[in-house]
């Protein structure tokens, strides 16, 4: 069962509290330890208007990391686009993506949250925003390709997938560790992936945004 979309402003709203309520639970206790009826309770809504909404805790946490992940790539996209080519928007879009991990004092929990609920069927969900950090790749890179700056004969989509995938893929890894060594190791490791993407796209040398 999809948890509800509301089509009026005050559902709208009481959707997007339900989200703030849920995610500082999860970042404070994790998924696991979070109960379901502690979130309802924290809301100050009926067990059943709650459930109009979200019908479960994976359904309520599905949404939590969607609802995050569509509004970093809106900010980072806002950001990187702002450069006037390809090759310098390219460039500042993995530091764009490190500055609002940083930044966001929940962005990590959101990362570990993602990590906990694995390849359940609720983060079918979750497609949407990874989708859209795919377009934005695969836009600068198809730029790119007709201003002659990146190699024409790459399949922009196929490495827009493939470095997205591993950006993800490197968040999870580091989040293992200590919350001081997270993102220096993060910042070290999309470092060598800007270094490869750059090497494909044609570029040697990785230039600074």
């Amino acid at each position: 069962m999809s948890p509800a979309q509301p089509s009026t402003a005050k559902g709208v709203a009481t959707r997007a509290r339900l989200l703030e309520v849920a995610a500082v639970g999860f970042a404070e206790k994790g998924y696991s330890a979070t109960k379901f009826s502690e979130l309802i309770t924290a809301s100050g809504l009926t067990k059943g208007a709650f459930y109009f909404y979200f019908p479960s805790k994976a359904a309520l946490a599905a949404a939590v990391i969607a609802d995050q992940e569509r509004r970093w790539v809106e900010q980072v996209e806002c950001r990187v686009l702002a450069h006037p080519t390809p090759t310098e928007q390219l460039a500042d879009l993995l530091p764009a993506m490190l500055d609002l991990l940083e930044r966001e004092p929940g962005a990590w929990s959101v990362v570990r949250l993602a990590n906990e609920l694995g390849a359940d069927d609720v983060l079918e969900d979750v497609t949407q925003p990874t989708e859209a950090w795919v377009e934005l790749l695969t836009g600068i890179i198809r730029a790119g390709q007709q201003t002659r700056e990146f190699r024409a004969e790459l399949d922009a989509e196929g490495l827009a997938t493939v470095l997205v995938g591993a950006f993800h893929g490197i968040k999870g890894l580091v989040d293992v560790g200590t919350p001081a060594d997270r993102g220096p190791q993060l910042a070290r490791h999309a470092d060598i992936l800007a270094d490869l993407a750059f090497a494909g796209l044609g570029i040697l040398h990785h230039p600074t945004p």
